[in-house]
């Protein structure tokens, strides 16, 4: 079955071109991104097979690095297209803890009669597009002339998100950026070493980082344009999805003591090369190369900056290399999530540490990570190691107070020790130094939500969310959070279901989407998601996660376990 990727066949009713990107069935044509149809041909090559998240990665993504919700990104497009049901699917069935396995038939052979159908329906679908772009540059025209007449404000047209991953069954509409706005994209590893993925990962990361700093300048996150990794997704379709003017893409060569570095910066709307560099350095002069890449940025984007931004790109901090590479590998492992990969993670921070006394961010990283552990029952002493993290994060912010990261760290091990206030002032102060930071807004939502303030929760998860598109489980899980305790309970179970799509495992969720299920009278909906929660965490009664929480709005507390009492969570 590897000849499919070359060919047209069949996946039960819906019949697949991969080279055309398309999905046609009676009058119905899908487009596929590129992807997303390499995941596709992948599971039919495995039909009836079901198939790891792991083998996945390796197989589609190339090996590389992807977050956890990438994978379950695509599939939920996949579902999308071919208009299946997550509960009761008639293509692609989640096996909980294994993977995914496509259940319909596929047929490399070719039905004449539907053949010539397709066929039939690809010709019409050609004709309709030529005429829609015939009527739509007339109206492009005769729009243009009416705003010259007239020079009345209009409002912005929105730009077609079709391709952006739904924060709900309904997609929020997102305004164009008045600001130059930036995706940078993963540079490409030429070392000829797959495991030199971490390092040329961590420079894009740590532009993005630089970037979002400036407050004159739009960035999209990295869980966003990490998603592009791979991918033959030409630069104007990343712009159109991603909203963004810009791309930055570039690729990375390490060899010995050396490093090659190049950068091109490129107009998404005619996709011309506005800069281009290539920097060959030794690999101490890393962290110079990424100041100059930002520089360079700056300048070919007329991004205006104000004197402390200024102060920052003149006096960045520079480490020592061997610190900073430890620091990159142990970010790597930490992002698998495992208790090993957890422990790998801190290994790896410690040595930074022992290297590079000042690496702030290498203490961060350290004391995120040991909460981690503490949280999800990775260690005997959760106190005491809750406490050492925090002392690890104070000392990352002492020595650095201006890094967004420190920061971060801080508030999140405040959060988890319920010091919450503490907390929501260590990333308002995150966000302030860094108007981009996209986990930023999403971890202050959360705290937000603990102390019941779900009217400044919303506005700060749909910031995140404009500024990383393809995001992660835990936005439409805070938005869903929000409107429960507002008590718009069909909103709540809208977002709280996307959450549970991007990820099955999601505990919280699946509690708050259980209680908003109680409150709209779907008792029996209610009940099958206590049934999903005792059979993925059976430990899990009223009164252990009662423990676990750090809800401070006593009124939604009660709420909350009262819907779950009567759904029939044990006590």
């Amino acid at each position: 079955m590897d000849s499919l990727s070359h060919k047209a066949f069949f996946i039960g009713d819906w019949k697949v071109s991969p080279t055309e990107g398309l999905l046609l069935r009676g009058d119905d044509v899908v487009h596929i991104e590129p992807k997303a149809m390499e995941l596709l041909v992948y599971l039919a090559q495995r039909q009836g097979e079901v198939v790891a998240r792991e083998d996945i990665e390796k197989d589609v993504w190339g090996g590389t690095l992807v977050s956890y919700d990438s994978i379950t990104s695509t599939v939920i497009k996949l579902r999308k297209a071919l208009q299946d049901n997550a509960r009761e699917p008639d293509y692609i069935a989640t096996i909980p803890k294994r993977g995914y396995e496509l259940i319909a038939s596929v047929d490399e052979q070719d039905d004449p009669e539907t053949h010539e159908g397709t066929q039939s329906i690809g010709l019409q679908h050609t004709k309709k597009s030529t005429w829609y772009l015939l009527f739509a540059g007339f109206l492009v025209v005769a729009v243009g002339a009416a705003w010259f007449v007239m020079s009345a404000k209009v409002d912005p047209v929105v730009t077609d998100k079709s391709n952006v991953s739904p924060v709900s069954k309904e997609n929020i509409a997102q305004q164009p950026l008045e600001t130059p706005s930036i995706a940078v994209l993963p540079f490409v590893n030429m070392s000829g070493d797959p495991e030199q993925e971490y390092f040329s990962d961590g420079i894009s990361e740590d532009i993005i980082t630089d970037l979002s700093r400036l407050k004159n300048l739009a960035v999209i996150a990295s869980n966003s344009s990490f998603i592009y990794k791979g991918s033959l997704t030409t630069n104007e379709d990343i712009g159109n999805t991603l909203n963004v003017s810009h791309v930055l893409e570039g690729s990375v060569r390490r060899s010995g003591d050396r490093v090659r570095i190049t950068a091109q910066l490129i107009d998404t709307g005619n996709g011309q090369h506005i800069w281009a560099e290539r920097y060959d350095r030794e690999l101490n002069d890393v962290f110079a190369v990424q100041d100059e890449i930002t520089e360079q940025i700056v300048t070919a984007l007329s991004v205006q900056l104000s004197s402390d931004e200024e102060i920052h790109l003149a006096n960045n901090a520079k480490h020592n290399f061997e610190a900073y590479d430890l620091l990159l590998k142990g970010r790597r492992a930490a992002a698998q999530r495992s208790e090993d990969d957890m422990n790998t993670a801190i290994a790896l921070y410690k040595e930074a540490i022992s290297l590079d006394p000042e690496l702030a961010r290498a203490y961060g990283a350290l004391a995120v990570t040991m909460t981690k552990k503490a949280f999800l029952g990775y260690t005997d002493e959760p106190v005491e190691a809750q406490d050492r993290a925090l002392e690890l994060a104070q000392k990352a912010v002492s020595i650095d107070p201006t890094s967004p990261h420190t920061l971060f760290a801080l508030g999140f091990v405040y959060m988890w020790k319920k010091q919450l206030s503490e907390a929501s002032e260590m990333l308002e102060k995150a966000i302030d130094i860094a108007p981009n930071y996209a986990d930023g807004y999403g971890l202050l939502a959360l705290i937000n939500n603990h102390l019941g303030r779900a009217e400044k929760a919303i506005p700060l998860i749909e910031k995140g969310m404009e500024l990383n598109p393809h995001y992660t489980f835990e936005y439409p899980y805070n938005l869903g959070r929000a409107y429960y305790t507002l008590g718009e309970y069909d909103k709540a179970a809208n977002y709280l279901e996307t959450a549970i799509e991007r990820n099955q495992a999601s505990l919280q969720s699946r509690l708050y989407l259980t209680a908003s299920y109680v409150q709209l009278g779907r008792l029996e909906d209610a009940e099958w998601e206590i049934t999903e929660l005792e059979m993925r965490h059976p430990s899990i009664t009223l009164s252990h996660w009662q423990s676990m929480g750090s809800i401070v709005d006593g009124t939604t507390k009660n709420r909350l376990f009262d819907d779950l009492r009567t759904a029939g969570m044990a006590e």
